[in-house]
């Protein structure tokens, strides 16, 4: 088996487990419905999670398709971000339902956490990750190539540090919209 190979099973491991951990939350709020005061805003922060997770498995297909080896430096980058997306997933919905949940109280408190964790993974994205994958770029071309993960960054830091429900109500629809932009790009492309 190539490090390659080795390095590909690891990483759909950990992303799985993150799945899995966003899936058995889902279920359990889904059964304890009636104990539970919903609010819009902790499923979004799911959809986002999941989003976030299919995509960086998907991408993480052409990260070591042409590679021939991979350093453990090198992979300790790619680590800290499986690290970051499994805690991304674990904070998006909570882990138990007691005699009552109201999920505004849960976005209000755990809101800073998501989205500073979810704005860690797009600088890592931006600022580590992307230069190993395109080698050789000028700081003009990586501005240029990363603008759409260093925008959504500052977004998510945004959010993490302002918890004005305007601007949640506006930039979780928002940055939605990016990542169906951004699926929506790598799907004709």
């Amino acid at each position: 088996m190539s490090v390659i190979a080795y390095v590909s099973v690891f990483v759909s491991i950990i992303l799985g487990v993150a799945l899995a951990d966003l899936a058995a939350s889902t279920h359990r709020l889904i059964v304890a419905r009636a104990r539970v005061r919903w609010d819009w805003r902790a499923p979004a922060l799911a959809l986002i999670a999941v989003l976030q997770l299919v995509g960086i498995w998907w991408a993480s297909f052409d990260w070591y398709v042409d590679a021939e080896r991979l350093g453990l430096a090198a992979f300790m980058v790619d680590f800290a971000l499986l690290f970051l997306l499994y805690l991304l997933a674990a904070a998006a919905l909570p882990d138990a339902v007691d005699d009552r949940l109201d999920l505004r109280a849960f976005y209000t408190a755990t809101a800073p956490y998501f989205w500073s964790v979810l704005g860690l993974v797009f600088l890592l994205v931006a600022v580590a990750l992307a230069p190993r994958l395109v080698p050789g770029l000028t700081l003009g071309q990586w501005a240029r190539q990363q603008a759409f993960n260093l925008v959504q960054a500052g977004l998510c830091f945004a959010l993490a540090r302002w918890s004005a429900p305007r601007l949640h109500a506006v930039a979780i629809p928002l940055l939605l919209l990016l990542f169906a932009a951004s699926y929506w790009r790598l799907a004709i492309g």
